[in-house]
């Protein structure tokens, strides 16, 4: 098994002696396609290259190469990191380059994709960009899907999503109060409370109070 490991391991580093040859002969379109013939496992390899070209203010000539990594990164951390947390520093080092890159070029795509594919690992990094980009509705489906404490762990953001745009709150307050009623004890129950009196303040807001109304006689229902 070590021997094939091994193997494995030249044949990934020829690949990438002749990737690397052809990058410093400005053979690009040479290059990208031994990348592709290599796939996933020349992620590891890239990054180092990347950093080149971004010290070097390469940027334009990045652009074929971090469209290759951001497609690439998902199996290699998978296929090639077999610890959770060497995962996680293989993608927070990549991102110190990706995220200047991305700034420079303005092709968030580029960066939003790798954020979205890594996740979980991605999670903090990929909270922050949507929240600074205020795109709140994807803000709050990630945390729902990762099942974040938000009202405890993002309070600070949940404070300014309320002022801004309270509405996507809505499955986050929902889910609380139900969380809360289930947990039946009196202090949980007083909690429920205050959280039903967000949710009726922002269904007025939105002028939906029939649906307040609805949800208020489903919620006594359900728990009476």
């Amino acid at each position: 098994r070590l021997s094939e490991l091994s193997n494995d391991f030249q044949i990934e580093l020829t690949f990438w002696m002749m990737i690397h040859l052809y990058m410093v002969d400005g053979k690009d379109e040479q290059a990208l396609n031994h990348l592709h013939k290599l796939g996933p496992a020349s992620c590891y390899f890239l990054l180092f290259v990347l950093e080149e070209m971004l010290d070097a203010k390469d940027y334009a000539r990045m652009v074929p190469f971090v469209e290759f990594f951001s497609k690439n990164i998902k199996p290699y951390l998978y296929d090639y990191q077999s610890q959770e947390y060497k995962r996680t520093r293989f993608l927070y080092n990549a991102l110190q380059i990706i995220r200047p890159f991305c700034s420079f070029t303005k092709r968030f795509d580029l960066l939003e994709r790798i954020l979205r594919e890594t996740i979980p690992y991605s999670l903090i990094p990929y909270s922050h960009y949507l929240y600074e980009k205020k795109e709140y509705k994807k803000w709050v489906e990630l945390q729902v899907a990762e099942r974040v404490n938000v009202l405890s762990e993002w309070s600070n953001q949940v404070k300014e999503i309320q002022k801004e745009q309270p509405e996507v709150l809505l499955p986050i307050l929902h889910l609380q109060v139900v969380n809360l009623i289930a947990a039946k004890n009196r202090s949980s129950y007083r909690e429920a409370v205050r959280y039903l009196k967000k949710l009726r303040t922002i269904y007025k807001k939105m002028k939906q109070v029939d649906v307040w109304n609805s949800y208020i006689y489903f919620i006594s229902e359900e728990y009476k």
